[in-house]
């Protein structure tokens, strides 16, 4: 009995990481909408230093990483550095996936955290990576449209990293007002795996055209 129930402990303390862990969903198919609608921070900005702090032991590296923010779509727009509490070494079981690197650009959703910094809304999808290009302001523009120009922005991007991931934005966001833009991106790209997530993107903000096979990679 007593050998039975041993086992049976051992397994569930080897168990208990796993079942904590999670699946990732891919950067193209995160639900941008609800993220935005739990958000009362929402800012972009490029990592300019990390610091350790002090944390409980367990798995990854507790830090707080400080960005310049280099636009607010919602929330306290005065502040022009901000800091970030994140746990680095989580993302292989669905947590933590923001990997923060100095120089690399974020879009961040979050909400103020008791000790003054802000906190992600989410631990994996309220850090997303961005282009470092940025659109005109549009002073009558929701945080949905401003989004949105950002994003497109994106596509002119250098980096084709920095590309497609403007693409997941604009699929991301589902806005039909996007389809021109995504279209555009197929025809200059088209042959290339670039030009395939364009129109995966451009299905998702409703271009039923766009339903046609191909080789994403």
């Amino acid at each position: 009995m007593h050998k039975a129930a041993s086992c049976i402990l051992l397994f569930g303390i080897a168990a208990a990481p796993c079942l904590h862990a999670r699946l990732e969903i891919h950067p193209s198919a995160i639900d941008l909408a609800g993220i935005i609608n739990t958000a009362p921070a929402i800012l972009r900005g490029v990592v300019v230093k990390g610091r350790p702090r002090i944390g409980l032991p367990g798995f990854g590296q507790p830090g707080i990483v400080q960005l310049q923010v280099q636009r607010w779509y919602r929330g306290a727009a005065t502040a022009s550095l901000i800091d970030v509490p994140f746990w680095n070494g989580l993302r292989e079981r669905g947590h933590e996936c923001a990997e923060f690197t100095r120089g690399t650009h974020w879009l961040i959703f979050a909400k103020p955290a008791a000790d003054g910094t802000l906190a992600l809304v989410h631990d994996c999808y309220g850090a997303l990576p961005i282009s470092g290009l940025l659109a005109p302001t549009g002073a009558q523009a929701s945080t949905e449209r401003q989004l949105e120009a950002d994003f497109a922005a994106g596509l002119t991007d250098p980096g084709p990293r920095a590309r497609v991931v403007s693409l997941h934005g604009l699929g991301n966001l589902r806005l039909a007002s996007s389809i021109p833009a995504l279209r555009a991106h197929m025809k200059t790209y088209h042959g290339q795996p670039e030009a395939e997530w364009a129109r995966l993107a451009a299905f998702r903000c409703g271009d039923d055209t766009a339903a046609q096979p191909g080789q994403l990679q």
